[in-house]
This record gives C-alpha cells, sequence and structure tokens, in this order.
C-alpha cells in the first residue's frame, strides 16, 4: 500500500495520511502484511545529504506510524520502504540501500513512461549485480502503450527482478485481458492497490483476487502469496 509522500517539495516532508482505516481495510481483504512507502525522485538520490535527510524523513515518519498502530492491534503488518524513481546509472547509487523494503533484499522501483532503451535495462540488473538488490519493478500496468511495441513484459522476464502490478489492472475491463495473459504466463508476481486513502485510491485488493481466483482457481493466489512471502522472509530479523 501507499500511504507516506514526501513530494511536498523537493526534499520537504509531505503529509502521512490516516493509515488506520486503509490498513483496516486491507486486513478485511486477507492481507496480513502491508508496505508502505514514501517516494524519492532523482533530484533527490543525487544531493549530496541526500542520504541523512531521507533516513530522517522515513525514521519521523516511523515512529508516527508505529505509534499509532500500538493503539490498534488489529492493523496488518507493515513494512516501510521508498518507491525510487529510476534515473540513467541507478545501479552506482550508494543511497540504494537505505531505501530498501525493510531490512529486505528487495527494492521498488518506478520506471518512467517512456521508451525503455537497453541502458535502463541493464541498470535494472546491475541493481542486482552491483548492489545485491532485487529491484521491483512497480505498477508495471502504467506501461501498458510501450507494451504494444517494445515488449517489455519479455525483456524483464529475462531479468533478475520481481514485476507488481496494481489491483486496477485486473478490475478494469479495458485491461483485465492483458493483465490476465500475462499472470498466466508468471510476468506479473506482485499484486498492489496503490492506495492513498478511502476516497481516491481506496483499498482494492480483494476485488482484483476475486477475478483473480474465478479465472484461475485458488491455486494462482496461492502462486501470488508465495511471491509475496519470498520477498517478506528474506528480511535480516
Amino acid at each position: 500500500i501507499r500511504n507516506a509522500d514526501t513530494r511536498s517539495g523537493q526534499h520537504g516532508v509531505g503529509k502521512i495520511q490516516p493509515f488506520r482505516p486503509v490498513g483496516i481495510e486491507h486486513s478485511r481483504h486477507g492481507k496480513t502484511h502491508a508496505h508502505q512507502h514514501t517516494c524519492q525522485h532523482q533530484g533527490d538520490l543525487r544531493a549530496d545529504s541526500f542520504a541523512d535527510q531521507a533516513a530522517e524523513k522515513r525514521a519521523q515518519a516511523e515512529k508516527i506510524l508505529r505509534r499509532e498502530m500500538e493503539k490498534h492491534p488489529d492493523l496488518p503488518e507493515v513494512i516501510v520502504g521508498a518507491e525510487v524513481f529510476y534515473f540513467s546509472g541507478i545501479a552506482e547509487s550508494s543511497v540504494l540501500p537505505e531505501l530498501r523494503l525493510g531490512d529486505t533484499n528487495y527494492i521498488l522501483i518506478e520506471m518512467p513512461t517512456v521508451y525503455w532503451t537497453e541502458r535502463m535495462y541493464k541498470d535494472l540488473e546491475n541493481i542486482w549485480r552491483k548492489q545485491d538488490l532485487i529491484p521491483v519493478v512497480a505498477h508495471v500496468d502504467r506501461y501498458i502503450t510501450p507494451w504494444r511495441t517494445h515488449r517489455i513484459p519479455e525483456r524483464l522476464a529475462e531479468l533478475p527482478v520481481l514485476v507488481q502490478a496494481n489491483a486496477s489492472f485486473f478490475t478494469s475491463n479495458s485491461t483485465r485481458r492483458t493483465a490476465m495473459r500475462l499472470l498466466k504466463q508468471r510476468r506479473i508476481h506482485l499484486l498492489g492497490s496503490d492506495c492513498h486513502d478511502l476516497t481516491h485510491r481506496p483499498p482494492n485488493l480483494g476485488d482484483a483476487v476475486a477475478l483473480i481466483q474465478k479465472k484461475f482457481g485458488p491455486e494462482m493466489i496461492s502462486w501470488i502469496n508465495s511471491q509475496e512471502e519470498e520477498v517478506w522472509e528474506s528480511r535480516n530479523i
């Protein structure tokens, strides 16, 4: 899920949106884990003081979140991370380990909605080779137009990455067929809600799961859950 946003300025801390109602909704959809992330863009990552700023922002946000969660034992477990916007040479950034999904070996990467060059694919591979981090390509459904000519799903299948799609990819009548085909081919590994709140982008994982189960049966849901567990179980705890 997505509840914290630091894009209220180049380096400013944005508002922390109410988590409890969103967390409860995810619990109702059967989720026992939730990922809360902030968004970090290339201008931030290239700032000399970014690492210290990022650590301070995340610590501040997580402190508030954990304090509130103690009051509500019905919430899912939350792992805090960042959604990192791609930039050329990202695999060389010394900041990346600070932006992992909690203390896992995975990092959430948001790709640009442009033609994906060979350098971009190589950078994704090098995040794994040079940083020993596995990229999770966020909301791959947003790149539906380039797919028609640039074979993004096929290329990603050749790389050491996981691919995440939003639930809306499966619930929308206009994209459901493509979503189901890619899932059947195991070119989508993780589902996300991209949830911001209960109105603008409410939790919708339950709707997507119901459609997937109707199409493929409970075995496909079990497979998706196994991909999720692989991420969580890589934590150094």
